[in-house]
């Protein structure tokens, strides 16, 4: 894998290895959690944001054949009457290894722990187990079908069938391999290990077959056979690399950039519906403190309202100002918008725009208005128009309250709708919703323990998610321990659950919340485990807690993946450019987030995101920088971690070509924030950078307007060049004499326009 990595790199591209008993930790097998986890890993490869790719690698022997973890009472019942005709201790077993677990709807039983069973019993659990299965396996036919089924596939089987499912009937997608052995002694036992004899394998090629695909074939003689170790290389690296090629992400089918499905429709959904189906011909401002659910509420709209057109600025690749704002809302209501000039101009016409008539009903929405960088709250609705065009509505939610006030002054009392917090009811219904899609409940005690911490609280919608996902894996024997009723608080317990609970190592989870957490919005998945993956402190808890561990080097991917799958209900995905990039549901988390890891685990992120930026910065320089994301974080992670990062950060900053793609129209809101950040951080000491802020703050109405990046790092140097001798990045930003200059009027002054000059594009060598 190492090496067919290194040669896929330059192309691009990686293979991602999911080898499901890597999922699996001690603890988990212990509680009976294994063929769970492995069948949710095979479902999450399909939200990877790649299509998925199956390898098999088939023997003569099955596998294991694990009792059911859940049991419904019926089923349960049959079993026990047929135990009860053969073996009364294997009734008694069987009564020990099942209880009752009134958390499911449905009347269920639930396997024990089985430290627990053996610490109760005195008896070995595989031996309990062989007793009462030996019993069940010659009475398969008297159970109901499914129940036979379920008690006679191997858990390989089981994974199979689901993996096959997932590949929509694409045989180029399946890689299959079955090893025989040669008729040796080795071979021999192996088959005679075997109760199923050679039915297995023809299970195996005909489920195969209905996909249209062929198990190869390779033939050993033991463990030391060169010779099918060097065929099976050669057939391992040929599916590997056909798995890399030709399956785009842009093929698949699946959108996986929907976020968390909310968990009831708020109260105020239907009424809302109904006004804004009125037209009323005056937009409306939807009001609510932060994390109280409005992006709920939105999405809730939407599902009544499909045709709705949802922007979303705090959701964008970069941070949005005025202008970017504009040209976002341009682009979404078509033609007739000018996007050129200064921000104000570009939001009057704006304005003018929304206030002509549409050809068609046109619901939109604005969610999140104070999520862009407004120069001040009468700038964030000097763009909404008095009275929108016909057959236009306009909604806006914010949970700025100079935003609502300056709203409130130009338009009526009526139009500011309030959004109250979850209240009791509500919370009821929502932690119900999300536990009754599991088949879940949970007992009184519980309920009233979960809502002694969910009382009067910002947040509380937050909140609500965060107490539904800890709940959704209790038993009805689990005692919860009452929380405050302050975010940070619920972060708290869900990190314990996470760690005591799901079996995630502590470090692990917290370290991957603290990386979210100091994001400037999203993480790609695939530098969210390159972060972590190396980390001694992670690699220390794998080995303790994963049978076989003390081998492994790095952290596997199946184990980074089931604690992301553990994080979903509380995270945003959205794919990029064929990467699937993480991000917390609300800032409220964030916030609360990184109040909890504390401040040498935050620097450790800080410090994780900034270096990973500047890699994929240098590897993709001599592409163009072409790199969105990591321009975005680096100069951000940098201010955030400070001296640290001062010599990387200066290397970058003395590139004109960095610098040119920092200030183009769709980065330049997300670099003057930066600015302020690095103010605050006093330049991090070094004169590089101080010089790097203040130019781009003097030449920033000059810089946007140059479309091209590479007039922008010609205008830069020519820039430098005619600058004093002290400027630090004189030496680096040199002119080329053979290139035209560009010809502003006085370049060293704000404000000058681009339209002053003269395009080197049209201005030859000579002149």
């Amino acid at each position: 894998m190492p090496a067919l990595n290194e040669e896929l790199r330059s192309e691009g591209r990686e293979i991602d290895l999911l080898d499901l008993r890597w999922g699996v930790s001690r603890d988990a097998g212990l509680d009976n959690h294994a063929v769970d986890i492995c069948m949710a890993e095979i479902r999450r490869s399909r939200a990877s944001g790649a299509r998925p790719y199956f390898l098999y690698l088939g023997s003569d022997r099955p596998g294991w054949i694990p009792l059911p973890r859940l049991l419904g009472e019926a089923d349960h019942s049959a079993i026990l009457s047929i135990l009860g005709e053969e073996d009364d201790e294997a009734v008694r077993l069987f009564d020990e290894l099942y209880r009752a677990d009134a958390n499911f709807i449905q009347p269920t039983r639930i396997l024990r722990n089985r430290e627990t069973f053996e610490d109760m019993q005195g008896l070995n659990w595989t031996q309990a187990e062989e007793r009462i299965r030996s019993v069940i396996d010659a009475h398969l036919d008297r159970l109901s079908p499914d129940l036979a089924q379920r008690l006679s596939t191997p858990v390989t089987m089981q994974e199979l069938a689901l993996g096959l499912s997932l590949v929509d009937g694409d045989a180029e997608r399946i890689g299959a391999m079955w090893r025989s052995e040669k008729s040796s002694l080795f071979g021999r036992m192996a088959k005679a290990k075997s109760p199923h004899d050679g039915r297995w394998r023809q299970r195996v090629e005909r489920m195969f077959a209905d996909k249209g695909a062929r198990i190869e074939n390779l033939e050993r003689s033991g463990d030391g056979d060169k010779a099918y170790r060097a065929a099976f290389e050669q057939w391992a690296r040929k599916v590997l690399l056909h798995a890399s090629s030709g399956h785009d992400a842009a093929e698949s089918a699946v959108d996986p950039t929907a976020g968390p499905a909310a968990l009831i429709e708020r109260k105020c959904v239907a009424p809302l519906a109904e006004r804004l189906g009125q037209t009323t011909g005056q937009p409306l401002l939807v009001f609510g403190s932060s994390g109280c659910g409005k992006s709920i509420v939105v999405d809730q709209l939407v599902e009544r309202m499909p045709d709705a057109i949802v922007l979303r600025p705090g959701r964008e690749r970069q941070r949005l100002d005025g202008d970017g704002f504009a040209r976002l809302m341009g682009s979404a209501v078509g033609d007739g918008v000018d996007q050129s000039g200064e921000a104000s101009e570009a939001l009057a016409a704006l304005r003018r725009r929304l206030e002509r008539p549409f050809s068609s009903n046109v619901l939109l929405v604005v969610d999140g208005l104070d999520e862009c960088d407004w120069r001040d709250v009468g700038e964030a609705v000097s763009w909404i128009p008095a009275e929108p065009g016909e057959r236009l509505t306009l909604a806006i939610t914010t949970s700025d309250e100079g935003i609502r006030d300056a709203f409130a002054d130009i338009f009526p009392h009526d139009a500011v709708i309030p959004l109250a917090e979850f209240d009791e009811e509500e919370t009821r219904q929502a932690i119900e919703s999300f536990l009754g899609a599991d088949g879940r409940q949970l007992q009184p005690g519980q309920f009233a323990t979960l809502f002694e911490g969910l009382g009067d609280m910002p947040a509380k919608a937050v909140a609500t998610r965060i107490a539904s996902t800890i709940a959704r894996s209790l038993s009805d024997e689990d005692l919860l321990q009452p929380t405050d009723a302050r975010l940070e608080a619920w972060v708290a317990s869900w990190i314990e659950h996470l760690v005591d609970r799901e079996g995630h190592g502590r470090r692990l989870a917290e370290t991957v919340l603290a990386l979210l957490a100091a994001a400037r919005r999203s993480v790609a998945e695939a530098t969210l485990f390159e972060a972590v993956r190396d980390d001694a402190a992670i690699m220390d808890w794998l080995r303790r807690s994963f049978p076989d561990g003390i081998a492994l080097d790095t952290l596997p991917r199946t184990a980074f993946s089931r604690l992301v799958g553990s994080l979903s209900p509380l995270l945003e995905m959205t794919e990029r450019g064929g990467e699937l990039h993480y991000a917390f549901v609300h800032q409220a988390l964030k916030r609360a987030v990184w109040e909890r890891v504390g401040e040498s685990c935050g620097q450790w992120a800080h410090e994780r995101l900034f270096n990973l930026a500047a890699d994929r910065i240098e590897l993709s320089r001599t592409e163009g920088y072409e790199e969105p994301y990591s321009l975005s974080e680096i100069v951000f992670q940098a201010a955030a971690l400070g001296t640290p990062s001062r010599e990387r950060l200066e290397k970058q900053l003395l590139d004109p070509h960095f610098m040119a793609a920092k200030t183009g129209r769709a980065m330049l809101a997300d670099t003057l924030a930066e600015l302020d950040a690095l103010r605050a951080a006093d330049w991090l000491g070094s004169p590089v950078i101080r010089q790097y802020a203040e130019m781009i703050g003097e030449e920033r109405h000059n810089l946007v307007r140059l479309e091209d990046a590479s007039e922008r790092a010609l205008y830069l140097r020519q820039r430098v060049g005619r600058d004093f001798a002290s400027n630090p990045l004189r030496g680096h930003f040199r002119e080329d004499e053979s290139v035209a200059r560009l010809c502003f009027q006085s370049p060293r002054i704000p404000g000058v326009r681009v339209a002053d000059a003269v395009s080197p594009r049209h201005v030859s060598t000579a002149a």
